[in-house]
């Protein structure tokens, strides 16, 4: 793999973008919860400290069954928080920013 962020650090840089932009705390726990959770799954399978988007549709998949097979009778809540922590490892990694609505409310202050 090209010369990249740990997984680890990743998430550091994804904490710290969060609380730049006034997340919640509820919302950088909830963060937090399934980082840890994908930072396990990630270590079990690869046993490194790495983040590709490979690793995280395979999290999704295997711990969650997402996308799912019958979108019908999928429930999207339970997983929310999963995918918003895979998507914004995601675009940090990406574009080294996390983009939200906090963004805009900023702009305007």
């Amino acid at each position: 793999m090209e010369n990249q962020m740990s997984l680890s650090e990743l998430n550091m840089c994804v904490i710290a973008e969060m609380e730049r932009l006034n997340y919640t705390k509820f919302y950088i726990s909830q963060h937090n919860q399934k980082y840890r959770e994908f930072a396990s799954f990630v270590s079990e399978t690869v046993g490194d400290d790495v983040f590709t988007e490979e690793f995280g549709e395979k999290f999704l998949k295997q711990i969650y069954n997402y996308p799912p097979l019958e979108a019908k009778t999928f429930p999207v809540a339970r997983i929310e928080a999963a995918i918003r922590c895979y998507s914004l490892c995601s675009s940090f990694r990406r574009d080294k920013t996390v983009r939200s609505i906090h963004q805009t409310k900023e702009r305007q202050s």
